[in-house]
Formats: structure tokens, sequence, C-alpha cells
């Protein structure tokens, strides 16, 4: 029987199926074309339904609605019908086929799928009506308990199941005669669950623990979750599929179901040494800036007291003098070892002691700061930290790093070519072994999918790192001629849109995994974010400064052995220097050092530099605070104590002190004067001894 097929402002390609090959080519070429509806006489069903599988894996376009129009162009019986209703490709991937017969010139009988809930229905052409009231192809909404073959590993919180008696689980298993004999939990499989409570179907579990989520290459061989798509043994598979534009030709995806970040989780800083506390106040750059500018300073003092020794105007001074005043000077200690007489010295102290004011300042509070508030390590933040750091590095599946494998940012590219595939029990001996950063993803409320190979021990000593080395969209991968990921991109977004995707990640983190791991991972990190509160106070803080003592101490003592061998071995040397050398200081020495004993006792009598004058001159005077300064004078010099002479010292300092031609007359002196009268006023007893010493060395004389 004829009739014409009005199709207004679509267009139609139309093909010989009795040309195998080219009915192939054709066909796919049509599907990239954006070929979605099928019109298919009874004669080229079984070529067509035979190729529909291949033709749409080789083709690259993929449709959500796929229709199937059988035209029935010859005598056939009613089991005919149904026997291509019951044919796996219809069941399986066009559920919206029907078959239509023309009963006369103006009515059209339509079959339709078993899986519809009704299954027959006739077309008028004069009034364009239906007998039922319904559309052409109707909606699916109920799919009659048809079975949804899920493939899919233990991965918590995105999917995990677990075996239980029959009949009290929501899942059945493949391969075997328990019905629900397993329970479905996880953010994943929670759309699954729902997808089936919603249109009425089963779920029949596929699972790859050995190989997980496996791996496909460009000729379509595969393993693992990859395999059980490619080759139909599964509809759909959940397990945190990514975007990977390697699978995309042999699988569709759903739209998005969350944004996940990946990251890693890195020991978590140490607390810093209390040995290192002196030194924490300041980095290793001001460190280094402070040596410099002091180590400048001492050269330049030491450079201007040597041209001023060489102009006459003052001695040279000796470098441990300098050393010991500029340090004293940053712990704001006061010094008189050095007498400023030049502009140019009095200009280097001035800015030295601003320096020191303020450096001390800064490395007092900072020092404060320390030992009230610990201080930890470095933490590790990003991928440039992991690389730089003595951690490997590395995860339980190279899956982590498809989504950036092809990366040549350069420290990407190092990570990747060092990644390490382990398995679940070595990752947890370095997780021990605290040597590793291990990557994982974080959802997008904030669970991480940490496996069993992290236990509640390891996690005192792990946190997660601050950046993420990339962030992806997690996909629902099916068959490609899977015909219902339009409704399942319907629970998609109803989760997203409700909110209940939340409810979902809590509620799966809870049942599936060890939230106190969680929540540790969580506080480490806390913890060392804010860590703002004081301390109190230990021993453990003055440790440091204990080190320091102690290192000092050896130093010293390594130095004095040092010098007594060196004076051992060299001795013959210092003896004949010691034979040339002239004994005693010079005049000018002595001249010096009398200066410096009346600027140290003329402001304590306040005695006027002409009464200090006439004293050195050797008139004795007869006033209270003359005999004072005298008394001062002379304790001073180490030969006077309570106006009582000190024979000993005196005759040693005569003996090694003074130039040779002063020597004699002294030491006669001081043997004369030894026992002269003495009062309870030792300023009195001090002008005395001065007076018994003048009259017995012709010498003597007072500074």
């Amino acid at each position: 029987m004829k009739y014409d097929l009005h199709l207004d402002g679509i267009v139609v390609s139309n093909i010989d199926c009795t040309q195998n090959q080219v009915f192939l080519d054709l066909l796919i070429k049509d599907i990239n074309l954006g070929c979605a509806a099928f019109i298919v006489t009874f004669v080229c069903a079984e070529i067509f339904l035979e190729s529909y599988r291949k033709t749409h894996m080789d083709a690259t376009a993929r449709y959500l609605r796929k229709y199937l129009i059988l035209i029935q162009d010859q005598e056939i019986f009613d089991n005919d019908i149904e026997q291509y209703f019951e044919n796996v490709i219809v069941s399986e991937d066009l559920p919206q086929t029907i078959v239509i017969s023309l009963d006369s010139d103006e009515v059209v009988s339509i079959s339709y799928n078993q899986n519809m809930e009704d299954q027959f229905n006739q077309y008028f052409i004069q009034n364009e009506s239906f007998l039922y009231e319904k559309k052409f192809f109707t909606e699916l909404t109920n799919l009659t308990g048809i079975e949804l073959k899920v493939a899919t590993i233990n991965y918590p919180p995105y999917t995990h199941y677990e075996f239980v008696p029959p009949g009290t689980g929501n899942a059945n298993i493949e391969s075997s005669d328990d019905e629900l004999s397993v329970s479905l939990d996880g953010v994943e499989l929670y759309l699954c669950l729902e997808f089936c409570k919603k249109y009425n179907c089963t779920i029949t579990l596929h699972t790859e623990e050995e190989e997980l989520w496996g791996d496909i290459t460009k000729n379509g061989s595969s393993t693992g979750l990859m395999h059980a798509i490619v080759t139909g043994q599964s509809d759909v598979t959940i397990a945190a599929f990514y975007h990977w534009g390697n699978l995309f030709p042999f699988m569709q995806f759903s739209d998005s179901i969350q944004k996940v970040r990946v990251m890693h989780l890195v020991p978590k800083p140490k607390p810093l040494p209390y040995f290192l506390t002196p030194l924490m106040p300041f980095n290793c750059t001001v460190w280094i800036s402070m040596i410099v500018v002091y180590f400048v300073s001492i050269l330049l003092i030491q450079l201007t007291s040597t041209i001023m020794a060489y102009t006459g105007k003052k001695s040279t001074l000796e470098f441990g003098s300098v050393v010991m005043t500029i340090l004293k000077l940053s712990l704001f200690e006061g010094t008189s070892v050095i007498k400023t007489t030049s502009l140019a010295e009095f200009i280097i102290f001035g800015f030295l002691f601003y320096f020191a004011m303020i450096v001390g300042n800064l490395y007092g509070g900072a020092l404060a700061s320390v030992m009230t508030i610990t201080k930890f390590e470095n933490p590790i933040s990003t991928i440039s930290d992991i690389i730089h750091s003595d951690l490997i590095w590395g995860g339980p599946s190279l899956v982590f790093v498809l989504s950036v494998i092809d990366s040549q940012e350069p420290d990407l590219r190092y990570y990747l070519d060092n990644f390490k595939e382990m398995p679940m029990k070595e990752l947890n001996e370095h997780g021990k072994a605290q040597d590793m950063a291990i990557i994982l993803e974080a959802l997008q409320f904030g669970t991480v999918c940490i496996a069993e190979y992290m236990d509640e021990e390891i996690a005192k000593n792990y946190m997660l790192t601050s950046d993420d080395m990339y962030w992806e969209q997690t996909v629902m991968p099916s068959r490609k001629t899977w015909p219902y990921m339009e409704l399942m991109n319907k629970i998609i977004l109803m989760q997203a849109e409700s909110g209940i995707a939340s409810y979902w990640e809590y509620k799966a983190t809870v049942k599936t995994m060890n939230y106190k791991i969680q929540k540790t991972i969580e506080e480490n990190k806390k913890t060392l974010a804010g860590n703002d509160n004081p301390i109190q106070l230990s021993v453990d803080h003055i440790i440091g400064a204990n080190y320091l003592i102690l290192i000092g101490s050896v130093l010293s003592c390594i130095a004095f052995v040092g010098e007594l061998l060196w004076y051992h071995k060299f001795r013959h040397i210092f003896e004949r220097k010691a034979i040339a050398r002239p004994k005693g200081i010079t005049m000018e020495q002595i001249k010096q050092t009398g200066a410096l004993l009346r600027q140290s006792c003329q402001p304590r009598f306040k005695l006027t530099d002409e009464q200090a004058e006439a004293i050195s001159r050797g008139e004795l005077p007869d006033y209270k605070d003359g005999k004072c300064y005298i008394n001062c004078l002379m304790e001073m010099l180490g030969v006077v104590k309570k106006g009582k002479i000190l024979v000993d010292k005196a005759l040693k300092s005569a003996e090694t002190m003074l130039p040779p031609e002063m020597k004699d007359d002294f030491i006669n002196g001081i043997h004369a004067c030894k026992n002269t009268p003495l009062t309870k006023d030792p300023c009195e007893n001090a002008v005395l001894a001065a007076k018994c010493t003048q009259e017995n060395n012709p010498q003597f004389f007072l500074p």
C-alpha cells in the first residue's frame, strides 16, 4: 500500500539499506549532521538495529532524544511487531519507538513500545486528531521497572556500597539471584536512587575494585569502569568522573554534578625548635644586613682611630674595645671605653646609637612575640612548595592528574613527571612517615575524599594545602546510546538548584566516612591559621639562651686551649720579643692615663681646672675636696685603699709599669712611706701618703 508522508520544514535524508557499507557510512554522516529521528521500513529494520550502536560509537554528534518510527510497508503479523519491540536495541536504547501502519486512506494505526503505559493509538488524517488524547511520542515518565546498570567503586563520599541480607538493600548486584542485596550510599549514587525512585527503575550494580577507574586508549581498548561503559556492560558509571577529553569519543556526559577542588594532604608544619628562639625575631635577610652594618661600622671606627693616632691626636683603639662598645650600644648599655675626639667619630657613633636604638627596640618587641606565640615552620601551600620540599608526591591513581596531564607549566610539568601512583598500603606507610604529599579531592561543600590510607592517628599530623592544584566539574558518563540522559540531567539540576546537594554531602560523609578524621584535618588548618593566642612561658623558651651560653663557653675553652698550645709552640719567639721590648709604659701613655683619671675624679669633688692643675704641680691642698680628690686618684691607680698604701700592689705596679729611669725612685719612695701614720679620715691619710712620697721621691707627681 502506498501513502505520502508530509514532513514540511524537516530535512529528510533517504538511505538505501541494500548496500551495507554505503548504508553505514551515510548513516554515520547523517547522525553527525543532526539526525535524531529515524523512519525505517520493516525491510531495513534488522540491518538498522544491528548497526545502531556501532554507527553511534563512530559518530561524534550526540542527541539526548532519539526516535524510531517503523513503517509497516508489508503484511506483518502482530507477533512480528512485538518481536521488534523486544529487540535489545529497542528496549535499551530506543524506548521511544513506534510502529505505524495505514489502515485506510484516513486512519493510521500506531503501536507503541511495550514499555509505554498505553501501547495503541490511532491518528485520523482528515481532522488531524488522535483516538486517545496524547502526543505522537509520549513523554518518558514511567520506565516500568527497567534495569539501570550502574558501574562504580567504593569511593566515599561520592560512592559507597555494602552487601546486606537479601531484601534489605536498595539495589541488586550483578550476576546474583538475590534481590536488593546491596545498600548504596554516596552523593552520586543518591542521584541514581532518586532517578529510579522518580522514573520507576531498578539498579543493578557492577563493581571494579581491582582496576578502579581504569584507562582508555585512542583505539578504544579500556580497563576498569571505563571498560564497563565502552563495552556496554553498564549504562552509566559514577565515581567522581571529570570532563576528560579522552573519554568523549567513547561515551556521553551528563550535566555537571558539582564543582570539586583537587589539592593535597601535606604534613602540617611543626613548631620551630626553641633553641632558635634568639634568632626568630628577625629573618635571615635582617640578620645579614645587621651584621654588615656592624662590620662596616667597626672598620670605620678602627680606621678613624688609626688615622687620628697617626696625626698624634690620640692613641690607636683596640679592636676588642670597639666591638664591645658597639655591642653595648645595641643592648642599651652605657659605655665609656671610647672617647670621641673627632667629628668623624662623633658622626659614626651618633648614627650607630640611633640605629642600635631602632634595632634593639624591634628585636625586644619581636622576641616578646616569639616567646608568647608559637612559631611554626612555613606551611606547604602550592605545587611549587611541594616540588621544592623534601616530600614525595602521588596518589592511588593517575586519574587525579588526567585533567592537567598535558600542562607545560614548568612547576606542574615537573610535578607530573615525578608523580607516584601507589596502592593504599604504601600510601598508609608514607602517611605514617610524614614524607609524602597525597593528592585528593574536596567536594563543593568542603568534605575531603580520604581513602583507607588515612586513619585517625595519621590525620593528626596532616593538613590541606591552602591553594588548589586545579578544579573540575564531576559528571556521570554513560553509553553513547543510553536514552535516559535527559531525565538524569533533570535530577542533577534538581539537586543543584534545591540545595539538597549540601544535605546529601553531609549525609554521605557521616554514613560512609570517619567524620573524626574530617574534623581533625580541618582543625589542623584552622589551628595554624588562627595561632595568635598567647601561651604561658616555660623553661623551653630559654633553651635558646642556654644553648648560646653553652656554645660560647665551649668556644671560649677551645680558644683558651688553642692559645696555650700556640704559646707553648712559639714560646721562644714571645720570649725574644719580651727581651727586646722596652719595659714599662711611655711618659705619653702615663699622661693619657692621668687625663682619664682626672676626668673621672674631678667632677665627683667639683674641683676647678686651676685647682686640679695646682695639685698636678705638686701643691698639696689643705681643703677637704682637694684631699678626697687625691684619695680618688690614688685609689683608681690601685696603690691606696682608704688612705693606706697597698705596698705590694704599689711595688708591683712600679716594677712592671714605670719606665726604667723612674722605677728606682718610686720603689724607694714606697718603702720609705709604707708605715706612714694613719688617721680615721681616708682623705687625710691619702694626702699624708702623698706628702711622704713627695719628700722621698724626687720624680713623684700626681695626674
